[in-house]
């Protein structure tokens, strides 16, 4: 890989997790600091910080590469955090970092292959659950969902009732026209089926 590439590039590292072995490809273009604050304040083009750092950085202009284990539940707590860019392990090879500088530095992302796979299967599998509650909601009539609604916040069958202006048993009967169209069995399951 052509050197020249990182001449305008400024690396900022704040890891306790990754050794300067890792950068000895690209160390013309790295500075590592002893504080987030300092981190920052060299405008870096990329960061690289532990994990625990990223919810203490707020500019979205930086992207932010994170020290530690690519699970799939790590990356989905980190994507939305600004700048998250992706996952390098600490044990990390001097032509894999230089690889992932450089995928960075073309706005691309880091992440292992079957991490990103597992990822979108997530996210995939997030998408189908909200398109299907969104069609067991549609399928209720508009005072159902207000039903439902009430019932979210906890509120007795007396209460919705009340609320509503309508009898305890109108109350249980449309209660029993919901679990019969969403296939539940009690409030809790229709609440968890009907989360958006």
């Amino acid at each position: 890989m052509s050197e020249n590439r990182y001449v305008s590039i400024n690396v900022a590292v704040v890891s306790q997790n990754i050794g300067r072995e890792a950068f000895s490809a690209i160390m013309d273009s790295v500075v590592f600091f002893p504080s987030l604050e300092k981190a920052l304040k060299s405008a870096p083009n990329i960061l690289i910080v532990d994990e625990r750092e990223l919810s203490r950085i707020h500019d979205e202009q930086i992207k932010v590469l994170v020290v530690g284990e690519a699970t799939q539940e790590n990356v989905l707590r980190c994507l939305s955090y600004p700048g998250f860019c992706g996952f390098v392990i600490p044990s990390i090879s001097p032509n894999l970092m230089q690889k992932a500088i450089l995928k960075l530095q073309d706005n691309e992302i880091w992440i292992t292959r079957d991490i990103l796979s597992a990822v979108f299967e997530e996210f995939s599998r997030q998408v189908r659950k909200t398109k299907y509650n969104k069609d067991l909601l549609n399928s209720l009539t508009r005072r159902e969902r207000e039903v439902v609604k009430l019932m979210s916040k906890g509120l007795s069958n007396k209460v919705i009732a009340a609320t509503l202006h309508v009898s305890e048993s109108t109350v249980k009967n449309h209660l029993y026209n919901i679990f019969k169209k969403i296939g539940a069995s009690s409030r809790v399951e229709a609440l968890s089926l009907l989360r958006e």
